[in-house]
């Protein structure tokens, strides 16, 4: 059956939904530095959240395995669009945006990305022939990069404002505006806005699945049990979740914590070198579907995603004896074509092996073991010593070793995991 339009619906909802959560996550952090300014207590926030987030990630696997996905998806964005709403009526009511109404905000955003992922995953694979997977995941990933570009150019324009005198091209052209500063509670109620369309266009979707699924009416004890079950009986599905998700960590924690200490006390660079790293690390994910396809054309999936750890490792040792700014942005270009490429290869492998009525726990569960690696892993950058120029240098080194450990591991695997993939074919 032809899902054509269903999926075009599904990309076009996909990309507004996740600038408004991009939007909004954005404008708290910034809300939290630039204008409370109390980054460390939004530190230790977001730690509280990341336990959150394990809990809820397992929870919404049963869902995403149990329910349809389009009503999840429909669910999500009616709830960020009642919620967004919600907080932006309230800051105009009492004429501010407190600490704990942008907590809430932050928080409700990071419940919807929790469980919004995984269910798009599940989603297109149930609505996806197996020989148009790869170009499916592909356009995921594309799609979320572009979303993390437009969303942090957009924050950064509401929220700062614009004089018209930052573009020299512009003023070359002759042509002159400028853009009045937005509150956080504008853009609050932009993102509420950008759901209830997302949520409109998710109304008309209609398709008919490519596998029929058999839906899991158990309890929700014995449908979480089942999901570990079914990793512990595959353990080198698990490995490969775990392990697949390496780069992903490090570099989340790299844009929360390292790298803009490494910049401003190793490269001793500006703060726009941190926003140009940004930018050519999102340029770098949306190409991996191309690049990386080149030059692994003759690999299987196995193979790619080792082969990418391992250049994402180096990026990291790399960092350990550069000190030229234009190498810097590279590397991070090089590294979002990691990130992105084993993304693409890990769900495609799974996609392939896993099947539609479980997918959804699997994905929840190696998640949250990858916010489980996160949480020990801010505790730990969260002492003193990583602060300084020699520690966010060893901060580096650590970050490379865990990539590397998960290289080795993988590779013990490979015949099995390689096997796994010729007999499901």
């Amino acid at each position: 059956m032809n899902n054509k339009k269903a999926v075009a619906l599904l990309f076009l909802a996909n990309i507004i939904s996740s600038c408004a959560q991009g939007i909004s996550m954005i404008g708290v952090v910034w809300y939290f530095n630039a204008v409370l300014k109390i980054g460390s207590m939004f530190g230790i926030f977001y730690s509280l959240l990341i336990l959150i987030s394990m809990i809820w990630g397992l929870y919404a696997g049963t869902l995403i395995d149990k329910h349809s996905r389009k009503k999840l998806f429909l669910a999500m964005n009616i709830f960020g669009a009642i919620a967004l709403c919600s907080a932006a009526f309230v800051a105009y009511q009492t004429n501010e945006v407190s600490m704990f109404l942008a907590m809430a905000v932050f928080t409700c955003t990071t419940l919807i990305y929790n469980i919004y992922y995984p269910n798009l995953y599940a989603l297109a694979q149930e609505i996806s022939e197996p020989k148009n997977y790869m170009r499916i995941l592909s356009m995921v990933e594309i799609q979320g990069q572009a979303a993390t570009v437009i969303s942090g150019g957009l924050a950064a324009v509401l929220l700062s404002g614009y004089d018209g005198k930052e573009s020299a091209l512009l003023d070359t052209l002759g042509i002159q505006f400028h853009f009045q500063t937005w509150k956080l509670a504008d853009v609050f109620l932009l993102d509420g806005v950008t759901y209830f369309i997302s949520f409109l266009l998710l109304l008309f979707m209609n398709y008919v699945p490519t596998k029929t699924r058999e839906i899991d009416t158990t309890s929700l004890r014995d449908r979480f049990k089942f999901g570990i079950d079914y990793l512990l009986q595959n353990k080198n599905l698990l490995w490969l979740g775990i392990g697949a998700a390496a780069v992903f960590n490090t570099i989340i924690m790299c844009s929360y914590y390292q790298l803009p200490i490494y910049i401003n006390k190793y490269l001793e660079a500006p703060s726009y070198v941190f926003a140009g790293a940004e930018m050519c690390f999102a340029l770098g994910a949306m190409s991996a579907g191309i690049l990386v396809t080149y030059l692994f054309r003759a690999a299987n999936n196995i193979i790619k995603i080792i082969g990418l750890l391992f250049i994402g490792s180096l990026v990291y040792f790399c960092y350990l004896f550069n000190t030229n700014i234009s190498v810097f942005i590279f590397l991070n270009f090089v590294i979002g074509a990691c990130n992105a490429g084993i993304r693409i290869y890990r769900n495609t492998y799974f996609f392939k092996i896993v099947p539609n009525e479980v997918i959804g726990r699997v994905n929840s569960v190696t998640n949250t073991s990858s916010y489980f690696t996160r949480f020990v892993m801010g505790l730990v950058f969260a002492i003193p010593f990583f602060d300084s120029k020699k520690g966010i240098l060893f901060s580096m080194l650590l970050l490379g070793l865990y990539i590397l450990f998960f290289v080795f591991v993988l590779s013990k695997r490979y015949h099995a995991l390689v096997a796994i993939e010729k007999n499901t074919r």
